[in-house]
């Protein structure tokens, strides 16, 4: 039996990139002004988009099917005798069902798999499946694998206008009706539950709350700094490249809107001008670590700027490439360690943990580590995030995604949002140990905060050396009649912070006075 494995561009990708996995791949037909025309091949992306733009009235169908005999009948005559076909859902296209009448009229084997869905799920199964024949796995265990796959699989959408959806039929008539309400915004769903067709999971008034729901999560995980991709810097040029201008305008106005602080990658002089000091960080990626005259560019402005270790630079080249910079008058430089090539092809890359002390002891620059982007895998960013901040890194940079299987870009190291959170909770775990001690008081340093209000810091040591204590306002109560010489039981947590620990008091207990 020799099976060839075949896809649709329902998976969102060239069929250039399905041909160098040695998966064949049919295009879907767009039709717009009464013209059919091939996904990719006739009509490329950003050409729908605009037309999308343009309130053109835009249709799809399955692939043709003189094309899909067309298809079938080359791999017979090349020796294939069985179609493993993953394509687009059923319940959103006639694809799978086309596929496997013209096989069975070939006289061919087929195996269809319904993914319930499409784009990332869909050429994802259809990647398996052939990874998994190629380990010598029998067929009913890959089918198997994927209807796992399918069963624990479902696209959500959050979408502005559904005009387009509903003129092209892909849509319940619960959620058309629901989309024609007043400032109703229907959060759409996909997947086995739906029977591959689009339907309504929940429903808000408004976009900017859904935004609003968004960000408030994200706030009360401690996020920080907001980032997203919007100018992606891709490998392959079929890969999804970011929604560039239109996206670093909504990651703008969201970081206005919301008032937490946005960074994106810039690529070009061009984009430095134009947007480099609306962001509050600019990020230069690891492809554009030598991009010298770009570095010159972003340092002219006083906007703090994550510049990203290449992917062969050494410490020194990396630490050059922050002079650029910094010559220019800007010294607010974030570096930021995401692996380095090696041999070894199990990771996308090797992350270089060693990088984090280093820069540490021998610059002053802050430091942060990307375990997304060194290790490519999922599963590893929870343990190597960890292993920053205890090497000392100043802060970590992970890709997070409410559905990491359904992310365009980079969704096999991408987290959810469950393991962000576990995440966060084992650093301050890290961060913030609580602690019980016996110490005899050395100094106390009573101080005012920005506001008025009273705190203080303790200088106090026993046998094993000194250490500082925080006292901050809520508890500068405790402070009441204690004086140097002291002896005292002190409990609080660790706090670690640029390489200075300190303890964060939380109760004192007067032991007595050293003599």
């Amino acid at each position: 039996m020799k099976i060839a494995f075949v896809t649709d561009t329902g998976t969102g990708q060239h069929p250039d990139y399905w041909k160098e996995k040695g998966i064949y791949c049919l295009p879907l037909q767009i039709t717009c002004d009464g013209e059919s025309k091939d996904e990719y091949t006739e009509i490329t992306y950003s050409e729908v988009i605009q037309k999308l733009h343009e309130k053109k009235v835009l249709k799809t169908s399955l692939p043709s099917l003189g094309k899909i005999q067309d298809c079938f009948e080359e791999l017979k005559n090349e020796g294939y005798d069985t179609i493993f076909a993953v394509p687009i859902c059923r319940g959103l296209s006639g694809t799978l069902d086309s596929m496997e009448m013209i096989a069975n009229q070939l006289e061919m084997k087929f195996v269809g798999v319904d993914c319930y869905c499409t784009a990332v799920e869909q050429g994802c199964m259809i990647e398996t499946a052939k990874k998994m024949y190629e380990a010598n796995i029998p067929i009913d265990e890959i089918i198997k694998k994927l209807q796992s796959i399918a069963d624990s699989c479902e696209t959500v959408l959050l979408c502005d206008d559904l005009d387009h959806m509903k003129r092209g039929g892909r849509l319940t008539p619960m959620a058309a009706a629901l989309g024609g309400l007043l400032k109703i915004k229907p959060i759409l769903h996909i997947g086995k539950s739906t029977n591959g067709r689009v339907d309504v999971l929940d429903k808000v008034r408004t976009m900017k709350r859904a935004q609003d729901r968004v960000i408030k999560h994200l706030k009360e995980l401690n996020v920080d700094i907001l980032r997203a991709g919007t100018f992606k810097g891709r490998t392959s040029p079929y890969a999804f490249q970011g929604l560039r201008e239109e996206g670093v305008e909504i990651l703008i106005d969201i970081g206005k809107k919301y008032n937490i602080p946005v960074v994106t990658e810039l690529t070009s002089i061009e984009q430095v001008k134009k947007y480099g000091n609306k962001l509050d960080i600019i990020q230069i990626g690891t492809r554009n670590m030598y991009n010298y005259e770009l570095l010159k560019e972003v340092g002219k402005l006083k906007t703090p700027v994550i510049l990203k270790r290449g992917l062969s630079a050494t410490y020194n080249e990396w630490l050059l490439a922050a002079e650029y910079i910094k010559n220019e008058g800007n010294n607010n430089i974030i570096l930021c360690e995401r692996g380095i090539r090696g041999f070894d092809p199990t990771t996308r890359n090797i992350l270089d943990i060693a990088a984090v002390p280093y820069i540490k002891k021998n610059t002053s620059y802050p430091i942060i580590v990307d375990p997304s982007h060194a290790t490519g895998t999922r599963y590893m960013i929870r343990p190597l995030s960890i292993a920053s901040i205890a090497a000392g890194a100043d802060g970590i940079m992970v890709e997070a995604h409410i559905r990491p299987e359904k992310s365009l870009s980079d969704a096999r190291q991408t987290i959810n949002i469950s393991t962000l959170k576990d995440i966060i909770s084992d650093i301050n775990k890290y961060l913030f140990k609580n602690v019980k001690c016996v110490v005899l008081v050395e100094r106390i340093n009573k101080i005012k905060t920005k506001k008025g209000d009273d705190m203080a810091f303790i200088r106090a040591s026993d046998e094993s050396g000194a250490c500082d204590f925080t006292v901050f306002p809520e508890k500068f109560g405790l402070l009441d009649s204690l004086k140097e010489r002291d002896l005292i039981e002190i409990s609080g947590s660790v706090s670690k912070r640029f390489d200075k620990v300190s303890i964060i008091v939380n109760n004192i207990m007067k032991e007595g006075t050293h003599e």
